[in-house]
């Protein structure tokens, strides 16, 4: 008869490994409703309020209440063009997921959440030198217990680095905080990316940071 304490000693380690909130994390479909919401985006010493409704054609999904479109500078109005394009309404920090790796370190449990730490994923489609970009990041996630769903996300770039003999990135940081949605999903409620170096021998800074503010149902449902 197998002894009761080593019984007892598997069916805890299997209950554990079990429930390890990643892995169950990777199961949580991002698939549901499609939401309109209010949106707050800061680049250039811009800010831009306004909404997004992904359900209007193409040229109509973002109206913006500031800056007036007296004030819009030509480059703004293209980034507002391209982004009206690019509103197909997904906003859910499920697709961070996929650039955590299996080989994922713990880091820390609170007892509600869990950090995890790692080298990213590249994205699908990736070419050489955003590969090599993603292979020099650090990453670091917090997973909730509860849901569960992804609390938050970052990555940064602990030294410069050259994807590219053209391009060298000097600085670079992404931070993601995600709350649920009316229907249980993580969405990338906050948003901020800080990127510096140079290219082809002309340096390039930016930060942008965009907080969705409010979901709520699309116009046309």
């Amino acid at each position: 008869m197998r002894p009761v304490l080593a019984t007892l000693t598997a069916l805890v380690l299997g209950s554990t490994a079990a429930a390890d909130p990643l892995e169950t994390l990777r199961g949580v479909s991002a698939e549901g409703p499609v939401y309109a919401f209010d949106v707050e985006f800061k680049a250039d010493g811009v800010t831009a309020i306004g909404s997004v409704d992904p359900t209007r054609p193409a040229g109509n999904r973002i109206v913006l209440t500031a800056p007036p479109r007296t004030e819009w500078s030509e480059d703004f109005a293209e980034g507002i063009t391209q982004r009206d394009r690019e509103a197909d309404g997904d906003i859910w920090c499920q697709n961070l997921v996929e650039q955590i790796p299996d080989t994922a370190s713990l880091a820390s449990d609170d007892g509600n959440s869990v950090t995890y730490t790692f080298t990213p994923v590249p994205e699908d489609g990736a070419d050489g030198p955003e590969k090599k970009m993603f292979r020099s990041l650090v990453g670091s996630a917090v997973v909730s217990k509860t849901g569960p769903i992804l609390e938050s996300f970052q990555l940064h770039l602990p030294e410069p680095m050259k994807p590219h003999f053209l391009v060298k990135i000097e600085r670079f940081s992404m931070f993601a905080e995600c709350e649920r949605s009316p229907d249980g999903r993580a969405y990338l409620a906050n948003l901020n990316i800080d990127i510096a170096g140079a290219a082809m021998g002309r340096r390039f800074s930016e930060t942008t940071a965009q907080q969705i503010t409010r979901l709520f149902e699309p116009s046309n449902s």
